[in-house]
């Protein structure tokens, strides 16, 4: 009976011990840099998990690893300028600005500008990081390993690739992508949503949106001027839809994937409207409808069989009635009684008389005086934190899965980020 007594005694001080180590422990502060530290780092070595770090306008020349829960904010994101190492070195990861390595951490308000360096790197086990209102300047300006990442609102220019998402579960929107040789967004996680984004370059280089995972939604992006604008290098289940890509060498390239879906996009002005599989590589099985294929040079070039309209609608092609002067519209319909014939293997049976979803076509950029304007898209979103036992599991199946590929991942990283 003693014996039992001490033990109940013993978990008893300690549980209590647990709870009141919870209420004493102190509110959430905010450290003002250089009001409070002289420097970022420093604030962040004296911060404590939920703090948040308040930057006052000025230049900041530093190098941070953040490895708390922690709010990072600048005062202005124009004014309050972090230039990082500006460098590239063959340890990639002293060659970065900002190194998450930490959950739940936000950064924003920040002007990175980090040369051909790397800007925000967030490692792979992390999650519920957010890369929030900041202007980015940098080599590769976001490179994002962890899960359930948030990248929004920020203006980036990356001399090589503006955004790489190895990870999973992210959400990549509504950022301004000015200048990219390498990708505006390079894509080689899974279930990643990518939306809202505008991705151009001045000298018509690079790829706007390049893919190489399975089953992500790539929607609602406008993209100009680059080599090609959706690439999907390889992966399945993707879905591509209500994208416009406008004077672009190619608007839509599928090197090699299967059951992908394409609907709803527009691709107008460019050399190459669709280029499906190759002759060293196959893409077969995918499905486009309610596309709009307007004025462009050649419309497809396909390697193998895929299915051009989902067995009530197929696209709107801008030379139909050229190649079918014939064809009418089947009982008001907008559907045409002539199929458009890509190839023996390839035919839209139900090609649409005017385009999807508009009647104004974009103009070329012969048109324009300047180039093509970009449209800031501000979408208000909410990050809404989830916990349980379902969440837990599918994080750490996913976090299993990036661990052993981690190896090969950081090899194609480093390779992939240098300087072009």
């Amino acid at each position: 009976m003693k014996a039992s007594k001490v033990v109940f005694l013993v978990f008893l001080i300690t549980s209590l011990c647990a709870v009141n180590g919870q209420l004493v422990r102190a509110n959430p502060k905010t450290i003002v840099v250089p009001d409070d530290y002289p420097t970022i780092a420093t604030a962040i070595e004296n911060a404590s998990d939920g703090d948040t770090i308040l930057v006052r306008s000025g230049t900041y020349n530093e190098t941070l690893i953040i490895n708390k829960s922690i709010s990072l904010m600048g005062e202005n994101a124009g004014n309050t300028v972090l230039n990082g190492p500006s460098v590239y070195n063959s340890t990639f990861l002293s060659s970065v600005a900002i190194q998450v390595a930490a959950n739940n951490v936000k950064i924003s308000g920040l002007t990175i500008d980090n040369g051909v360096g790397l800007g925000v790197y967030v490692e792979i086990s992390t999650e519920e990081t957010q890369i929030v209102g900041n202007i980015l300047n940098c080599g590769t300006a976001v490179s994002i390993f962890g899960s359930n990442a948030v990248v929004k609102e920020n203006i980036i220019s990356g001399y090589s690739t503006a955004i790489l998402c190895v990870g999973a579960y992210c959400n990549i929107t509504n950022n301004n992508i000015l200048f990219s040789p390498g990708y505006g967004v390079d894509l080689e996680g899974f279930h990643n949503l990518v939306s809202g984004n505008n991705v151009t370059d001045p000298n018509g280089e690079g790829i706007g949106i390049f893919i190489n995972g399975n089953s992500n939604s790539i929607a609602d992006n406008t993209i100009t001027e680059k080599s090609d604008g959706i690439s999907v290098f390889s992966g399945s289940y993707n879905t591509v839809s209500a994208n416009t890509v406008t004077n672009c060498s190619n608007g839509i390239v599928l090197e090699a994937g299967f059951n992908n879906t394409f609907t709803g996009n527009t691709i107008a002005y460019c050399r190459g409207a669709v280029t499906i599989g190759g002759v060293y590589s196959e893409a077969a099985n995918n499905t486009l409808y309610r596309n709009n294929f307007l004025n462009n040079t050649n419309q497809v070039t396909v390697y193998s069989p895929n299915y051009w309209d989902n067995g009530k609608e197929g696209n709107y092609w801008s030379d139909y009635l050229i190649k079918h002067p014939n064809a009418s519209e089947i009982d008001n319909s907008g559907i045409g009684n002539t199929p458009y014939v890509i190839d023996a293997n390839n035919t839209d049976h139900y090609p649409l008389m005017a385009p999807f979803g508009s009647t104004n076509p974009p103009l070329p950029s012969s048109a324009h005086s300047e180039p093509f304007p970009i449209t800031w898209v501000v979408a208000a979103a909410a990050i809404i934190a989830i916990s349980g036992i379902a969440i837990i599991l599918g994080v750490a199946v996913y976090r299993r899965r990036f661990k052993e590929k981690s190896s090969k991942a950081n090899r194609k990283f480093t390779t992939a980020l240098l300087p072009h």
